[in-house]
């Protein structure tokens, strides 16, 4: 099968306990072998990339609403600049981080991983058809 994945490049914001910020360069996307899963990746300078993987439906949900509980938490929030941004929040046991990206690429990368999932439904159907047809 082709590869459909398209990663989704966006800057990452991490916000810290002093609501200070540091802006890293994250990608988002999704393998087509697990698609209700989506990786969100962030170059960090010193750690270099370093990725999470979590429910597509929370990412999906957390554009209008508070979604998620345990370790990934995600919500609509407004930046600093009053633009539309989601709010990630990833807690472990050694404490926790507040990520925020701007709303249009999450669902930018929303739209684009819809169609491209699309797309392997339609290819692994043909397929089928094929195989099916073979079988008569």
């Amino acid at each position: 099968m082709e590869h459909l994945t398209h990663p989704v490049k966006t800057p990452v914001d991490l916000i810290n306990a002093d609501d200070d910020s540091t802006l890293w360069l994250g990608r988002l996307h999704f393998e087509p072998s697990d698609p209700m899963a989506v990786t969100l990746e962030i170059n960090t300078r010193s750690q270099g990339t370093i990725p999470w993987s979590f429910a597509r439906d929370l990412l999906a949900n957390g554009i209008f609403e508070p979604s998620g509980a345990g370790s990934v938490q995600v919500w609509p929030c407004l930046g600093a600049d009053a633009s539309a941004v989601v709010m990630i929040e990833l807690l472990s046991g050694q404490g926790s981080l507040c990520l925020q990206i701007p709303s249009r690429q999450v669902h930018q990368f929303l739209m684009e991983s819809a169609a491209q999932m699309s797309k392997a439904d339609s290819i692994i159907e043909s397929a089928l058809d094929d195989f099916l047809d073979g079988l008569s």
